[in-house]
């Protein structure tokens, strides 16, 4: 079977994701739609003041900014998020980077400084769900949605 990221997303906005039905990574996996109780979409800027009450409750000191939120949702639309009733509620955070290399060189301060959508190398930089709905398995599933997609992309290494 072979999946587009239009198609994974169109999909997801619905409440549907495709899963694999074993754990091998073998090209011939077995999917199955799954409904969940949330639906995925890309990240928008007038996500911003959730996506802030999310890092406030998620990280406490270690939340980013409101101008680093902003940068990456004008760098990737791959930024991802899990809407409940018309509410953000978790988010999936991504970058591309050139090399693994860069990564073993940098820290949670310059990790910013390595996106490059030249590269072909998927970063997830941090999944974050407010603690209310953590009963949905939000963040494992936006993870496998992610790598999924990246999957899709015959262009990027996760």
């Amino acid at each position: 079977m072979s999946a587009t990221k239009e198609g994974l997303v169109l999909l997801a906005q619905q409440g549907l994701i495709l899963r694999t039905t074993n754990e091998c990574s073998e090209p011939s996996l077995n999917f199955h739609l799954t409904k969940i109780p949330f639906c995925i979409r890309s990240a928008e800027p007038s996500d911003l003041d959730q996506l802030l009450k999310i890092e406030e409750e998620c990280w406490k000191n270690l939340n980013s900014s409101k101008e680093e939120l902003l940068r990456r949702l004008k760098n990737s639309s791959d930024q991802w998020v899990a809407v409940v009733d018309g509410t953000v509620v978790g988010v999936m955070y991504t970058q591309i980077v050139k090399s693994i290399e860069l990564l073993k060189q940098g820290d949670f301060e310059t990790q910013s400084t390595m996106h490059d959508e030249s590269g072909n190398i998927l970063q997830l930089l941090g999944v974050a769900v407010l603690s209310g709905y953590a009963s949905l398995n939000i963040s494992l599933i936006l993870r496998d949605f992610v790598l999924l997609i990246a999957k899709a992309n015959c262009n990027i290494h996760s």
